[in-house]
């Protein structure tokens, strides 16, 4: 937005929330004081549309298959599914949903912890969802965790950050917080952690910020941050109220490219 009353030899230049620093990324170029209307050269590359959470939804069941709606605000999102399955035969035949989506399976991690099977699951949506129904599919009757969420502003050609680390894994027996160490490649990534629960009570890692919860006395969680920087050994991390068998993944969206 450009102020109402630029001078002449305009200064500043307003762009709501995004953040930018406009001296970095724009040259005045001249300026007309009757129309108003301010010429600018583009200087350095800026990214339009910041990493961003878009939309979220859960659930849980204890069926063959279990469903979350998912709506979101913009097009050309990642959406990632975090899945869980808990009995120990149990297996996750496949993620569809009713917008048609092509899923792709990032990462499975199967331990001998309480929610012993954990998936994630990512689709490109090149338009908005609108009540999208995301469906967990398992081999028989199970009990099923899902939470899925949208993200804008990511790569949709390249999603995942290229770093040997990613994408990351991590599990104990009976603690009180679990830490996943990842490394990135790329400096402006959207982090997340995908964690699986013996008990309720998770909260999200000190800087992290809730996703969402799924539970059934077991619970899973998803959590995210966005940072600016490459980073080296970053802690993607939870804790909770009590002692109990945690497991979890962790991984990194990358941000699209700027103009």
């Amino acid at each position: 937005l450009l102020a109402s009353n630029c001078p002449a030899s305009c200064t500043r230049i307003l762009f709501g929330n995004m953040g930018l620093d406009w001296s970095d990324v724009l040259q005045p170029k001249s300026y007309n004081n009757v129309s108003r209307v301010l010429s600018i050269t583009i200087g350095n590359s800026f990214n339009i549309d910041p990493l961003a959470l878009d939309g979220s939804a859960t659930n849980a069941c204890f069926a063959t298959t279990c469903s979350a709606s998912l709506t979101t605000t913009n097009a050309n999102d990642i959406i990632i599914a975090h899945i869980g399955i808990q009995q120990a035969a149990g297996d996750l035949i496949s993620v569809s949903d009713t917008a048609g989506l092509t899923w792709t399976l990032r990462k499975e991690f199967n331990t001998s912890q309480s929610i012993q099977h954990t998936y994630e699951y990512y689709a490109i949506a090149t338009s908005a969802l609108s009540s999208d129904s995301i469906t967990a599919t398992a081999d028989t009757t199970r009990t099923i965790f899902i939470i899925a969420f949208g993200i804008s502003g990511a790569n949709t050609v390249t999603p995942f950050d290229t770093h040997a680390s990613l994408p990351a894994t991590g599990s104990t027996a009976f603690a009180t917080s679990l830490s996943i160490p990842i490394s990135t490649n790329n400096a402006n990534d959207f982090i997340i952690g995908l964690f699986a629960n013996g008990g309720a009570g998770a909260t999200a890692g000190n800087t992290y910020t809730l996703i969402q919860t799924a539970s059934t006395g077991p619970m899973t969680m998803a959590e995210y941050k966005v940072v600016s920087t490459t980073q080296t050994n970053l802690a993607v991390n939870e804790t909770v109220v009590s002692s109990q068998p945690l497991t979890g993944i962790a991984d990194a969206i990358v941000q699209a490219s700027g103009i």
